[in-house]
């Protein structure tokens, strides 16, 4: 695993137990974008903070230049692994965020992004403190980017009855 991320890692936080069980998922996922002929390039952690004050740690994202790789409940040794094509997929972003401006991160500040993908995929990442800074450049650098409209082309009959459902 790349130098950059065990410093993000420790920058958020995790202790090396933590950070090990990251390299681990690291390792399956980068295998995994190989084979699709693509490299992991980022990752972040969706974490937030409760009521206790204490920072939870709920998932492990991963973003090549096509897919976004998610491992849930990463701390508990369960691997729930997900993938999902980033490219030109994004179809839906919805930003909340509490004393936050999008410039720098302070230690009340909290930061939800809640995005669409095709097809029909719901995700949420959230941040807080510093991390905020984290998730507001994956949003940037790959969300935002590849937020294109709905084209028929790419959609097949069963896609839009699922979306017209949805509506109604």
């Amino acid at each position: 695993m790349e130098k950059k991320f065990n410093t993000y890692l420790k920058s958020i936080g995790m202790g090396n137990r933590l950070i090990k069980r990251v390299e681990e998922i690291y390792a399956f996922y980068e295998e995994t974008a190989i084979l699709l002929d693509d490299q992991i390039k980022d990752i972040f952690i969706h974490e937030y903070i409760e009521a206790d004050l204490k920072r939870h740690y709920e998932s492990a994202w991963f973003f090549s230049d096509k897919y976004m790789f998610e491992a849930k409940s990463f701390i508990k040794k369960e691997d729930d692994f997900d993938m999902a094509i980033l490219k030109d997929g994004i179809t839906y972003i919805v930003i909340k965020k509490e004393s936050y401006d999008f410039r720098k991160a302070n230690d009340k500040s909290r930061l939800t992004i809640e995005f669409d993908s095709i097809p029909n995929n719901e995700s949420v990442i959230r941040a807080s403190k510093g991390n905020c800074d984290n998730l507001r450049d994956i949003m940037l650098k790959y969300l935002v980017p590849n937020f294109k409209e709905y084209s028929l082309k790419r959609l097949d009959s069963t896609y839009l009855s699922k979306v017209y459902e949805k509506q109604e």
